[in-house]
């Protein structure tokens, strides 16, 4: 069962070493690695260190353009079956790939997009990053529906990142529009649309590392507080 991860990174170089870290320790490791460099500097080399000389392919792009379009370029490079997003602030469990695959793989389910519900955790332990993490996980300020609780099993119409067959996502491609909803909801949108499942399961273990204080929370809220609204009302 052959994979890719693929995304993105623009300067939040640590955070990407630190989600990289958990892609090349899979039990079912990935073929490829896609990514992205939207940034000022040129990783390349580091990332071949933290790969040290597994039997996974990097494709590696540093080009300055947009974020869904750095996305698409990422996918048309894919050569596996299967293609799994990464951000570079997730952080994966040992078995994501291999429980998302046999999800994907599932007839009874029958999804051709699957993911799991991120748990958010702190950056540190220090005062601010604890509560800016305790902030973010609470259901009264995003106005969690079910599929944004942990535990869930279910299909959704939200997906974070998503796991995906390479060929859909090719077809399907992600897109933007001038009315704030993220590119990943329009996808799972997209899907849907076609006639796709899309599922969430518990067993697909997976984690969201929060800012680390009040000023870039709040700048995260700027960006994303009328996505997350959108998104909601739209689903």
């Amino acid at each position: 069962m052959k994979y890719s991860f693929f995304g993105t990174c623009a300067n939040d170089y640590d955070q990407f070493y630190k989600c990289l870290e958990t892609m090349v320790s899979q039990k079912l490791m990935p073929t490829q690695i896609v990514l992205i460099n939207s940034g000022d500097k040129d990783i390349k080399n580091e990332i071949l260190k933290i790969i040290n000389r597994q039997s996974i392919e990097l494709l590696y792009f540093k080009i300055k353009i947009p974020r869904v379009n750095a996305l698409n370029l990422a996918i048309e490079n894919i050569k596996t079956k299967y293609s799994f997003r990464f951000d570079t602030r997730t952080r994966f469990s040992k078995d994501y790939a291999e429980k998302a695959l046999n999800i994907l793989k599932d007839k009874l389910i029958d999804a051709r997009v699957v993911g799991g519900v991120p748990e958010i955790i702190s950056p540190s332990n220090n005062f601010q990053s604890v509560l800016c993490s305790s902030i973010m996980k609470r259901a009264y300020l995003f106005f969690y529906p079910s599929h944004r609780k942990i535990g869930f099993d279910g299909y959704s119409a939200s997906v974070y990142l998503g796991c995906f067959e390479t060929y859909l996502i090719k077809k399907i491609k992600y897109r933007e529009t001038q009315t704030l909803i993220s590119e990943d909801s329009l996808i799972i949108k997209d899907f849907m649309d076609l006639g796709y499942k899309t599922y969430i399961s518990s067993s697909i273990k997976v984690s969201y590392v929060s800012r680390d204080s009040f000023f870039n929370l709040l700048k995260l809220f700027n960006t994303y507080g009328y996505c997350r609204a959108n998104t909601i009302f739209s689903s």
